[in-house]
């Protein structure tokens, strides 16, 4: 950008952050409330369901927004029947954001801070495409650094420092900037009530990515908003880590916040969240259904981590979810493969555990 350029966007981003100070609306919310937030689309249901009946294994009856792109996105056994047996709901983010005056584009990965906007909790935990939970999330609602900052955030696999022109740009001192780190926006936990400003920034530079979004690099725009609105803000310390090799059929960890905010150099802190691309068709779930062994270690190495046979279990999810006959989600040929994989590599009682828990409910 050329130092006029850098000058008028600096302009742009002062009046947004003095409107968003002084004369921003107020967010719309339901006092009290907690609950989680994701995106969907009609393709990514069977990702969707697999996501909903890992989460209630958990045992967290929590309830789920799910936000759709657009009307063609909506089914209505899906988001009428389906659902609501899950303490799900469907909402269409078009028919929110449809009406704006201002002509931009958002699709996919850019409307997550439109989720967070319009969700109708006061506290929501937004989860990714994608993104399974370990364990309930429960506790993250009433965790030490929720409840002192009112939002935390979990680190990319990638690293990414703040440019030094762009703290001048956006107002960051130089010690504020240089301790910001990418941050994977795949999980978020935010409070709408304290973090009201943060959640406009965080919208304004998504839908003006093309500007902003060279400057902020791979930070995600969510911390880099708190920072500049000067409200605090926790980032997860402890690093994700991967498993598997292949990008189709690898995992990423995320851990969980409150043992890492109280960490200590022998402490272990336990994995929260699961991001992986082997749910999608377009991606990983043709290559893995392919393969006839276990893709993220051995079970063992699994009960370890998680306490529980977690690769199992997201298997007996995946087969629910398009063995569900009421769904249009199912799909005979694949069903008969995942029952296949399902049964071959993780046993018997992980068959009857998908019967019983999700097909009959």
């Amino acid at each position: 950008m050329s130092k006029a350029e850098i000058a008028c966007l600096h302009r742009s981003h002062t009046l947004f952050v003095d409107l968003v100070n002084f004369g921003a609306p107020r967010l719309d919310f339901k006092k009290g409330t907690k609950g989680l937030a994701t995106l969907a689309t009609k393709s990514g249901f069977p990702v969707l369901l697999t996501n909903i009946f890992m989460l209630r294994r958990t045992g967290s009856a929590l309830p789920l927004e799910v936000f759709l792109e657009t009307e063609d996105d909506y089914e209505p056994n899906m988001c009428e029947v389906v659902l609501p047996r899950w303490n799900a709901t469907c909402i269409v983010l078009s028919s929110l954001i449809g009406a704006s005056s201002q002509s931009f584009k958002l699709a996919g990965a850019d409307l997550w801070p439109f989720a967070l906007l319009f969700s109708s909790f006061e506290s929501v935990l937004f989860l990714g495409a994608g993104t399974f939970l370990v364990r309930s999330p429960d506790a993250l609602f009433d965790s030490d650094p929720f409840m002192r900052t009112g939002l935390v955030t979990w680190p990319s696999m990638k690293y990414a420092s703040f440019p030094g022109q762009s703290s001048e740009l956006f107002g960051l001192d130089s010690d504020i900037s240089s301790h910001l780190r990418a941050n994977d926006n795949r999980q978020i936990l935010l409070s709408k009530k304290q973090h009201a400003g943060t959640l406009f920034m965080a919208t304004y530079y998504s839908i003006y990515r093309a500007y902003y979004g060279p400057l902020i690099n791979e930070l995600d725009f969510v911390s880099s908003a708190a920072a500049i609105m000067k409200i605090p803000f926790y980032q997860v310390d402890h690093h994700p880590r991967q498993l598997g090799n292949s990008s189709a059929t690898s995992a990423v960890l995320q851990f969980d916040a409150s043992p890492d905010f109280n960490c200590t150099e022998s402490c272990k802190p336990a994995v929260m969240f699961v991001h992986t691309n082997w749910l999608s068709p377009e991606s990983g779930l043709s290559t893995t259904m392919e393969v006839f062994e276990r893709l993220w270690g051995s079970e063992e190495e699994c009960r370890d981590l998680y306490w529980q046979d977690i690769e199992g279990s997201a298997w007996a999810s995946v087969t629910s979810a398009f063995c569900n006959r009421e769904t249009v989600c199912y799909d005979y040929n694949v069903c008969f493969q995942a029952m296949a994989r399902l049964s071959t590599v993780f046993g018997s009682s992980n068959m009857k555990d998908f019967g019983s828990k999700e097909i009959s409910s």
